[in-house]
């Protein structure tokens, strides 16, 4: 009997041996599937994620979005290219490094961001809401980039501080700003600028609902903003130095529905460029869209560019003002412009004060409104109006001085 049961318990032992030799492993039939954690296997179609981060990304396979990442690497892209990566896990924003390993994790997005930028060269955001923010970034010199403009939101309803701050305090090159939106609820500034010099600060950037959207407020020079989009702000853009801000170098992007001025160059704002920007509606016929304004001899703002631009309002679009005719912006060019006056008595440019600034090769598409150019005899010397032209609609440009019916005689049409 022990004999037979010992043969039998042998022959089990060589069955299963065999059987799991042979086994051939996991197998999911076609249009079967197995889940775990929202994401799940199928037969046919592959593995599948619910496109949300894990608390822990270490060691890790997962998406973030319609981006697969392993350990807080996107796979398939060139190594390296972000050494830190920030994403909102729950109520916390965590940072991890190029390899995924956790650097900071905390509920205030502000000290994560801070020891990011000051200690890692290419940051990526991913997409959300990051509150609280007030990001010094004086001395360092990161590209910080998000997952989109309306994607990647930096945050501040409280401060009045910028919620970036770029102002050094010496001559640097600065940092890089790409595909993120920068918000407030009309109270915050939203990037503040000075010296800073020879940097792509902006690329495919927002700025909206600000107090003031773009403050370049000291010494800077060459820098380059690519598709800048400020909107709803009570202020858009300003450049204000006493001290020499130029070459400023806007290419594309708009700036709209402000409040009070869209564009407002006043002081030392010289050799500035707008090419390609689309400049509308502000909507007051006090203030005008575009503002280029000096009142002190020392501090002349001159020779800035608008080149191939787009202004559209129902109201008052570009003027220049100063104190007197030599204490006045001079040798300012709006040029090869297309104007859309909505409304009639549109004023398109009004020179108040000013000197040697030309206005040429515009076009006028006034849907049946007459386009208002207007000077000061007093203030208004030896400014050029000249090769300008209408839509053919039975509409004019409307030249007045003053409320006569000609531009003044010191001026060129």
């Amino acid at each position: 009997m022990r004999k037979i049961i010992f043969v039998i318990m042998a022959l089990m032992l060589c069955t299963f041996a065999v059987s799991a030799r042979w086994s051939p492993g996991l197998e999911i039939d076609q249009n079967e599937n197995i889940t775990f954690d929202d994401g799940f296997i199928t037969g046919a179609g592959g593995i599948e994620f619910n496109g949300t981060a894990p608390t822990s990304t270490t060691g890790v396979l997962y998406s973030d979005g319609s981006t697969l990442l392993y350990g807080g690497q996107s796979i398939g892209r060139t190594a390296g290219a972000y050494d830190c990566r920030i994403y909102k896990a729950g109520s916390n924003t965590v940072s991890v490094d190029m390899n995924g390993t956790v650097i900071n994790s905390s509920a205030t997005a502000d000290d994560v961001l801070d020891y990011a930028v000051a200690n890692y060269n290419h940051i990526y955001i991913h997409a959300g809401n990051y509150t609280g923010i007030s990001l010094n970034l004086s001395g360092v010199h990161p590209i910080i980039e998000g997952a989109g403009k309306d994607e990647t939101i930096l945050y501040n309803h409280v401060n009045t501080t910028p919620i970036i701050d770029i102002r050094n305090t010496g001559y640097e090159t600065g940092p890089t700003l790409k595909s993120l939106q920068i918000k407030s609820n009309d109270v915050a500034t939203g990037v503040a600028v000075g010296y800073v010099a020879m940097t792509k600060l902006m690329d495919d950037v927002k700025i909206s609902h600000c107090y003031l959207g773009l403050w370049v407020a000291s010494t800077s020079f060459l820098n380059d903003y690519y598709s800048v989009d400020i909107s709803n702000c009570f202020y858009g853009l300003r450049m204000n130095s006493t001290s020499l801000v130029t070459t400023q170098r806007f290419f594309g992007g708009q700036v709209r529905s402000s409040t009070r001025y869209g564009v407002w160059l006043t002081n030392a704002a010289v050799g500035n460029l707008f090419t390609g920007t689309c400049i509308e509606y502000n909507g007051d016929d006090t203030f005008p869209n575009v503002y280029i304004h000096c009142t002190n001899g020392s501090y002349l703002t001159q020779n800035n560019v608008f080149s191939n631009c787009w202004f559209e309002d129902d109201t008052f679009i570009i003027g220049i003002n100063g104190a007197s005719e030599w204490v006045s912006p001079r040798g300012n060019v709006i040029q090869n412009c297309h104007f859309v006056a909505m409304d009639a008595d549109v004023v398109c440019y009004k020179l108040m004060a000013g000197r040697r600034n030309i206005f040429t090769g515009n076009y006028l598409d006034s849907s049946g409104n007459d386009g208002k150019l207007e000077t000061s005899a007093t203030h208004a010397v030896a400014n050029v109006f000249v090769n300008n032209i209408d839509d053919g609609s039975g509409v004019d440009w409307a030249l007045t001085d003053g409320g006569s019916s000609t531009i003044s005689t010191p001026n060129f049409w």
